[in-house]
């Protein structure tokens, strides 16, 4: 008779649980993206988490920059974000002197978030009734200027960290 195997979970780097970071997935077909997250969750190995002890805005518009994107084709060139992929971005020296927007984007982008049933924060549509139509206009047109918002800022970011890197943006896609 065989002795029965226990298995048991490993629970890796709890010193960073509940700590705000950027989190991004490991495996996707698309574009690298990192997104801000506040603290109030833990990590797993479906998705890394991109932890710094100061600055942390600034290497987050640097993750989601046209520029990390250019060293991830060939630091990750596959459909995975493994974190030491994540961790091979050269840091520019100057990088935590730029003036980059990044808490703008998350307000914007919380902003959109919470005016969903499915955040945690949603306070509800405070709305009566016969006003649902002027409501659904107001706020299509409240998410579009934060989407637009959002573009702006990114861009502004972007050629900020393009120009420090020395590298040239095409702005033609």
């Amino acid at each position: 008779m065989t002795a029965a195997v226990t298995r048991r979970a490993t629970i890796r780097n709890p010193d960073y649980f509940f700590r705000e970071g950027f989190t991004y997935t490991t495996v996707t077909p698309g574009k690298f993206s990192a997104r801000y997250t506040p603290g109030n969750a833990v990590f797993d190995s479906g998705g890394g988490t991109y932890f710094a002890e100061s600055n942390l805005m600034t290497y987050g518009a640097l993750l989601n920059s046209e520029v990390a994107a250019r060293y991830f084709e060939f630091l990750a060139p596959t459909l995975n974000y493994q974190p030491g992929d994540v961790s091979r971005i050269p840091v520019a020296p100057g990088l935590e002197d730029l003036e980059l927007e990044g808490l703008a984007a998350v307000d914007a982008a919380r902003r959109i978030w919470d005016s969903s049933e499915l955040s945690w924060d949603f306070q509800g549509l405070g709305i009566q009734p016969a006003a649902v139509e002027q409501w659904v206009g107001e706020r299509c047109d409240a998410i579009v200027k934060l989407r637009s918002t959002i573009a702006n800022i990114e861009l502004r970011n972007d050629q900020a960290i393009a120009d420090l890197y020395g590298m040239k943006l095409d702005r033609t896609t």
